[in-house]
């Protein structure tokens, strides 16, 4: 009977002290800045968290922020990536163009480093495995500036990462 009742109080006890720790990281992420809209179970405190160690501290994002890494999560129906050559040198100058466009934002990823073709698409590729059987990603980005106000507003960012809750692609740690 002991045991039986001890346990029971072990799983009460543990589950609350999981329970509180998820509320705490849920309450953590809401208030973060780095984190712009829902993040979908993507996004962990510890990639807001190596954020704020690299980076200038987190203020909301407003168009005119440049240095902070900010998270945005959105779903896959909206990403194009391409290569982009660039034709004198071709397969050895290339870009790796990444862009959302929802009903009313355009967000453009550009890595700050030219990549050789190959090294482009199977970077290209990569990312795609992590996005097999996903709905939903998070992009990550600093220079998020807001270049024009049309039907929607465009913003142009250098990539960082890309998250699914199956991994994360980052061309700097490849």
């Amino acid at each position: 009977m002991k045991k039986i009742i001890l346990t029971v109080f072990s799983v009460v006890l543990f589950s609350g002290l999981s329970f509180r720790r998820e509320i705490k990281d849920f309450i953590y992420k809401r208030n973060h800045h780095g984190l712009v809209n829902f993040d979908y179970v993507i996004i962990s405190i510890e990639d807001l968290k190596v954020a704020d160690k690299d980076s200038f501290a987190a203020t909301p994002f407003n168009g005119t922020n440049i240095g902070y890494p900010y998270w945005q999560c959105f779903n896959k129906k909206y990403l194009k990536m391409d290569c982009h050559y660039n034709e004198p040198l071709h397969r050895q100058g290339s870009s790796l163009g990444i862009d959302i466009e929802t009903e009313d934002e355009i967000h453009s990823y550009s890595l700050i480093h030219a990549l050789s073709g190959d090294v482009c698409v199977g970077f290209k590729s990569k990312i795609h495995e992590i996005l097999e059987n996903r709905t939903y990603f998070c992009i990550n980005g600093t220079n998020g500036t807001l270049d024009r106000v049309a039907s929607k507003k465009e913003y142009s960012w250098s990539f960082y990462g890309l998250k699914t809750k199956s991994g994360y692609a980052q061309y700097f740690l490849e």
